[in-house]
């Protein structure tokens, strides 16, 4: 009989010549505990397994017993192999640690294990106990808290940088656009202007879905036809990709609505399709983007985790390039994870993708083989009510006369916004400094209809002045401007006299439309 170290077996073998039915309860015990347990010889073959280790396992005692424990545990553990957890046996007799495993079915599990030596009288070793705790649902829960916890801090981050670079941002935009209205719509001038304009709103659109993607910014969403945006994206990547692309076109449907916002729908296609592009490489391929409506009743959204039945739009896009292995199509959706090389791209695209699409209640699902391509769907609700309104062209901005104060510490921000301000109509007094601002308008507190302020500002912050403002005159109006809203927008409510948030970097045309609405009313 083999003994362990608190000597348990040795009184169960005294105990059991009396009583036999105490070694038949310490089997039935065994039999029934919710935790796998191994028994093997000191060679580590397999003598003994119970139920519960043949359900984690899905594999049978008499497909197990007689076997090698190595050929269960060695196959998914570099780092914790069996040959390492004998070493740590034989340094602590006992070890506790995490294994994977290969269940019957081919799914691989995570167990917790606790493995100890079994001594005989003469403290020989006679063989292994391995208790084992199946842990694949807490494993993945710990994965998902995790992936939270760096989304956190990827939020962070951006809000930390959101502001200075929408500064920056402001003024850029700011005074092209200034340019661009005194210059003749048809020179050259215009035109390279334009393109400068261009890259600027993609620069500000790129900072809103960072903010976005960090959950510190609300996107606008209003009914849109996707098939308008699907047509204009593909436009721009056929002059973007190679030749050796061909991009086959379907869209089945030309009349249905999504509530959505357009660029972001557009940085849904452009993001998969470029993706698609780079997994076809240099050689090329073939580039399919088909969109339709479908229907997806309560057998089939069985399929598609996150949906509910109803009518949805589906855009697909597919590429006949190198494909994915199932490790990569796990992580494809991790921030920075990215097969990239170095200078090809940041592993944002795709979980940019996922988080656009899950804001507007959609799904995107993904099926690849390696050496065969990808095929991936995003479904977006259908949508009723009111198609998002086209904007205004600048020469019918409102205009007015009336008096403004101006203050932002930085300066160019303070001298673009004040140029367009005074190209409006307005009479602007602006400075750098909060504190001065507050000076000005304590010695002649009527002489301004309008005060608009930046938030964040040393020595005192646009809602502190606001609130200062209230104090001498309850009816004066403010405007706040912001580069990182979610550092307001919960705060406003608190301030009577701030009509209204302008989130930077903006364009003339948002601020002439707000001065203006907040004036009137």
């Amino acid at each position: 009989m083999v003994f362990c170290k608190n000597k348990g077996i040795e009184f169960l073998e005294s105990a059991g010549k009396k009583d036999p039915s105490i070694c038949r309860t310490l089997l039935e015990a065994v039999e029934e505990v919710s935790d796998g347990i191994l028994i093997t010889d000191k060679d580590r073959l397999i003598r003994y397994v119970n139920p519960a280790f043949e359900k984690i396992s899905g594999l049978s005692a008499k497909e197990v017993i007689g076997n090698k424990l190595d050929t269960i545990w060695r196959d998914h553990n570099e780092n914790e192999s069996p040959d390492n957890v004998l070493y740590a046996l034989n340094q602590e007799d006992s070890w506790k640690g995490r294994m994977v495993g290969k269940r019957k079915d081919g799914d691989l599990y995570e167990a917790e294990n606790i493995v100890s030596i079994v001594r005989d009288s003469s403290e020989n070793v006679v063989g292994y106990v391995n208790v084992c705790r199946d842990v694949t649902h807490e494993v993945k829960l710990e994965k998902q808290l995790i992936q939270a916890q760096r989304m956190q801090a990827i939020g962070t981050l951006a809000g930390g940088i959101a502001h200075d670079f929408n500064n920056i941002l402001s003024a850029i935009m700011g005074y092209t656009e200034i340019c661009m209205l005194q210059a003749s719509e048809d020179s050259e001038i215009s035109r390279r202007l334009g393109r400068v304009m261009y890259a600027c709103q993609r620069a500000r659109e790129l900072v809103k879905q960072i903010l976005t993607f960090g959950r510190h910014q609300e996107q606008a969403q209003g009914r849109v036809q996707i098939h308008l945006i699907v047509k204009e994206a593909l436009k721009l990547l056929r002059a973007s990709l190679p030749s050796t692309i061909e991009i086959q076109r379907e869209i089945r449907t030309d009349s249905s609505y999504i509530l959505a916002d357009p660029t972001q729908i557009h940085q849904v296609l452009m993001n998969l399709c470029t993706n698609a592009a780079h997994a076809m490489g240099k050689n090329g391929g073939i580039l399919r983007v088909a969109l339709e409506d479908v229907f997806l009743d309560i057998e089939e959204v069985k399929k598609f985790n996150g949906l509910a039945p109803g009518h949805y739009v589906r855009l697909k896009v597919s590429d006949n390039g190198h494909g994915m292995t199932p490790e990569i199509m796990d992580r494809i959706f991790d921030p920075f994870f990215t097969t990239k090389k170095p200078d090809e791209g940041t592993g944002m695209g795709l979980a940019m993708v996922q988080n656009i699409v899950r804001n507007h209640g959609g799904r995107v699902f993904v099926e690849s083989q390696p050496g065969k391509g990808s095929v991936f769907e995003v479904y977006f609700p259908r949508s009723t009510g009111e198609p998002i309104l086209e904007k205004k062209s600048t020469s019918h901005l409102p205009r007015g006369k009336e008096r403004i104060l101006l203050v932002d510490d930085e300066e160019d921000i303070v001298i673009m916004a004040e140029e367009m301000l005074e190209s409006l109509g307005y009479t602007v007094m602006s400075t750098v400094s909060s504190p001065e601002a507050l000076k000005w308008f304590d010695q002649a507190p009527d002489q301004f209809d309008l005060i608009i302020t930046d938030q964040t500002m040393p020595m005192m912050t646009g809602s502190e002045l606001a609130d200062r403002v209230l104090n001498i005159r309850p009816d004066m109006t403010v405007i706040l401007c912001t580069g990182f809203s979610d550092t307001v927008l919960p705060d406003v409510s608190g301030f009577p006299n701030i009509k209204a948030v302008i989130i930077k970097p903006f364009i003339i045309q948002e601020i002439a439309l707000t001065v203006r609405k907040v004036l009137d009313s």
